[in-house]
């Protein structure tokens, strides 16, 4: 981190850097204290899901920052940082929307709610491949990448589009995921009510983190 900020990369790398630990933190604890317990829970995977996707996302930032901005002899620096700029987009969707919608027990609150996941996955998609084909000037922090960064990936100016419509899914992803808690939890017992107000609290406090 010294040698980043020293290089000077600027402070915005620190925010979202601590706030991919904190989720890789969050996530891992939680999917190790209840695997120990009930290995068989079917939201330890994707806790578990969440946690590597967060490391490897922070993992690839800092191996491109430090290859780019400190020049560290880091292989494949470049690519680091590209895949740092987009690999991160599942971690992003998934937590406003499959954690409301399958948390406590792993499970959609009915069949009907199935097409849920389909807009999930199109949200995800559209906007893992628009940010991966965005031009690195066209980022909404270009200040991230060096002077005369260039993208190893070919990149295209239309993929706007693409964070647009990605984003649109994911709107709807979101609507559908809290909708489906609202029902669960109108039809909840005692205890799962009590668990699904924690999870209002930590999406709270993830929310906080974010507009920091």
């Amino acid at each position: 981190d010294a040698s980043i900020r020293a290089a000077g990369a600027p402070g915005l790398v620190e925010r979202f850097g601590a706030f991919s630990v904190g989720v890789t933190a969050a996530y891992g604890v939680l999917a190790a204290a209840v695997y120990a317990r009930r290995p068989q829970h079917p939201l330890v995977r994707w806790w578990l899901a969440i946690a590597a996707l967060s490391a490897f996302s922070n993992l690839a930032w800092t191996f491109g920052l430090l290859g780019e901005w400190a020049d560290w002899p880091i292989p494949g620096a470049t690519w680091w940082l590209w895949l740092g700029g987009w690999i991160w987009v599942p971690v992003y969707w998934l937590i406003p929307t499959v954690m409301f919608a399958l948390t406590p027990d792993g499970r959609l609150p009915s069949a009907r709610w199935n097409p849920l996941m389909w807009v999930v996955g199109a949200a995800i998609t559209i906007s893992a491949i628009g940010w991966l084909l965005l031009p690195p000037s066209m980022s909404d922090t270009p200040e991230v990448f060096p002077p005369g960064y260039t993208a190893p990936f070919p990149s295209w100016t239309g993929a706007g589009v693409l964070l647009v419509v990605g984003a649109a899914f994911g709107v709807v992803a979101v609507a559908m995921s809290v909708t489906a808690l609202v029902q669960r939890y109108r039809g909840a017992a005692a205890l799962e009510r009590a668990q699904l107000r924690w999870l209002v609290l930590g999406a709270a406090g993830t929310i906080a983190c974010l507009a920091l």
